[in-house]
């Protein structure tokens, strides 16, 4: 459910700008570590590989935490992700160091369990503790905000993918649900076909040139049907929903948008091209044009991506039976 959204603050950006300025850092030692020069110093190519992701991890950890001042979990949590990097991404002369000093090896591979067994430890405490959203509660209690949003949406994608073949919609109790799916389905049903015939097509031609190269590109399209279908099956499991609060609008697991009764101002079917071209009009409708337009009272802010874009005034989507979804809405708004 999405509502109104204010701008990304400056704190969120600085945030960003230190990870990937960690990341940065990390990725160049690792690099370093890989020359002639490593290869003729291995011992002081590790320590300075080992010294360099556990700073750089640290120093973004501080600079991050309310006042400076980061949890000791944090602190462990951050160690265990410089001990991970550096086990995983670590060159040939760092690796054979690592071979050949076992207790620093043991060292890395503790860290590395205690912040997984602190894991465990909040996930099975979180599946105890929230009877009704065991999941999204493990994952909260381990995750920070970006990557539990990533998570609670490939837990959604799991659960249209693997809904029965003939499911009825998920439509909460007391709310009111319209198709939205009928024009576009088919047309991604064709897509995927094409996807598919893509897959055997360019794994033939690439493995002539080369096999490994082929099987990433081939991965790399699977996974692509995969989304597509759970993304197709999201289109009848996610119809457009009239609750007891507002409409909430959505596209599948692509797109979702909610907006109160008190805050539109008006409502029109089969909108002119004028309107849903405007700047300032979200187009949920995917593969078809959009029957029916919702204004705003109040225009929303939205976050900027590439370039700065005017507050959304209004909402264009398209529900399979746009006649009996207006008279449903109108009968819902406040006089």
């Amino acid at each position: 459910m999405m509502t109104r959204q204010e701008p990304a603050p400056k704190g969120r950006k600085s945030g960003l700008a230190i990870m990937a300025a960690a990341a940065l850092a990390i990725l160049l030692a690792r690099f370093a570590t890989g020359t002639d020069l490593a290869a003729r110093y291995p011992l002081i190519a590790t320590g300075l590989f080992v010294w360099i992701a556990s700073d750089a991890l640290m120093l973004s950890l501080v600079a991050r935490s309310p006042d400076r001042k980061p949890s000791p979990s944090a602190v462990i949590g951050a160690l265990a992700a410089a001990a991970l990097v550096v086990l995983l991404s670590a060159a040939r002369p760092v690796r054979e160091t690592l071979a050949a000093m076992p207790l620093l090896t043991g060292a890395l591979l503790l860290l590395v369990a205690v912040q997984a067994g602190w894991i465990v430890a909040k996930v099975v405490s979180g599946f105890r503790n929230a009877r009704e959203q065991r999941i999204e509660a493990a994952f909260a209690a381990v995750l920070p905000a970006p990557l539990l949003r990533f998570a609670q949406s490939e837990i959604a994608l799991l659960r249209c993918l693997f809904a029965p073949p003939r499911a009825q919609p998920w439509i909460p109790q007391g709310a009111s649900g319209f198709a939205c799916h009928s024009q576009t389905a088919p047309m991604l049903w064709v897509l995927l076909v094409l996807q598919a015939i893509e897959l055997s097509v360019t794994h033939l031609l690439i493995s002539h040139w080369s096999e490994r190269a082929a099987i990433v590109l081939s991965l790399l399209t699977a996974v692509g049907i995969v989304y597509l279908v759970g993304f197709i099956r999201s289109l009848r499991l996610l119809p457009i929903l009239l609750t007891a609060e507002g409409l909430h609008i959505r596209t599948g697991l692509l797109m979702q948008r909610f907006v109160r009764y008190e805050d539109i101002a008006e409502v029109a079917a089969f909108p002119p091209s004028e309107a849903v071209n405007a700047a300032d009009t979200l187009n949920m409708a995917v593969l078809a044009w959009p029957n029916m337009i919702v204004r705003l009272r109040q225009p929303l802010p939205r976050r900027r991506h590439l370039r700065a874009r005017p507050p959304l005034a209004a909402i264009a989507f398209r529900p399979d039976r746009p006649d009996e979804f207006l008279v449903a809405l109108r009968a819902r708004l406040p006089d």
